[in-house]
């Protein structure tokens, strides 16, 4: 069987390398596999929009559109949106030109800072997801468990969520890989669920009983289609060379093939799972998702010499 493990040493800029590692031959001879994350990269995601706001916010712009978790819920008073752009239009004009100018620097990069910004929050928000989904596996996966703990506060959503719909998690942040495909990744949990009712832009859909799904919890602030395709891409890999921790050591396997996917947009206001069901169709997403990727030259991995 090839051997697998994960680098995450720094590179020479002193960057870390977030590498799957794969000797397919078995001859000590290790070479990066695809990452699944960077797959979907291929997508389009509507975040052009995204960043011309951020951009137009540091010169007194207020969205029109109040949104929940990516739903609009009402409109922004055209009083209160004046207002605030009447307060930057004051700062402007006391402004000497290179005062200015440095403004629009800044306007220019807001984007970046608000990225920044949102991975050290998602940073430690990611943390906690994964440590309650730990501690609930140390009691057979029993989503009860963690209710207790001193951080529960800041996932508490995410935690009811759990009580209500997950019958057992099996697996946390767990490294996986398929050679066929030549990817690897960390997919961040695993379940099975309970039978319940889940609210969906179509109506409301039951999700049966045993449900198995792929979860996986990201800075956004909605739940975008390629992340339902990433989470398919875990579960091809998950499925077939079972749960590996970072040396390759198989730590446990998987029984039954998965039904879906959960995605836990923990960037959101309020951080509720979303989930689908569409699992086969996700996979031959990502699978045609890989194929672009590569043609387009876009794969910066050794699948070409392997």
């Amino acid at each position: 069987m090839p051997k697998y493990k994960y680098d995450n040493s720094p590179d020479k800029k002193g960057k870390l390398k977030h590498s799957h590692l794969l000797d397919f031959y078995d001859t000590s001879e290790f070479k990066k596999l695809t990452g699944t994350s960077s797959v979907v990269n291929v997508l389009h995601k509507p975040l052009s929009w995204w960043a011309a706001s951020e951009t137009v916010k540091t010169l007194g712009w207020i969205h029109p559109k109040i949104k929940k978790n990516g739903r609009e819920v009402g409109l922004v008073p055209d009083k209160e949106r004046k207002k605030a752009a009447q307060s930057v239009y004051n700062s402007i004009k006391k402004e000497s030109l290179t005062q200015y100018v440095a403004r629009l620097d800044a306007a220019y990069k807001a984007h970046d800072k608000s990225l920044d910004d949102s991975a050290k929050a998602g940073t430690d928000l990611h943390a906690l997801l994964e440590q309650y989904v730990k501690d609930c596996l140390k009691h057979e996966g029993n989503p009860a468990v963690g209710l207790g703990k001193d951080y529960i506060e800041k996932i508490m959503p995410f935690v009811d969520w759990s009580n209500m719909a997950v019958k057992e998690f099996i697996y946390s942040e767990v490294h996986c890989f398929h050679e066929g495909h030549w990817i690897g990744g960390i997919s961040d949990a695993g379940a099975v669920l309970k039978k319940h009712i889940v609210e969906t832009k179509d109506g409301q859909v039951e999700i049966p009983e045993d449900t198995r799904v792929v979860i996986d919890f990201k800075s956004a602030k909605e739940a975008y289609s390629s992340s339902f395709i990433q989470g398919a891409g875990y579960a091809l890999q998950v499925e077939k060379n079972g749960l590996l921790d970072a040396n390759g050591n198989q730590i446990g396997k998987v029984d039954k093939p998965f039904d879906g996917v959960v995605i836990v947009p923990f960037g959101a206001e309020v951080v509720y799972p979303e989930t689908r069901l569409k699992m086969e169709e996700y996979k031959e997403a990502f699978i045609h998702c890989l194929a672009l990727y590569r043609t387009l030259g876009m794969d910066k991995s050794e699948y070409a010499t392997h």
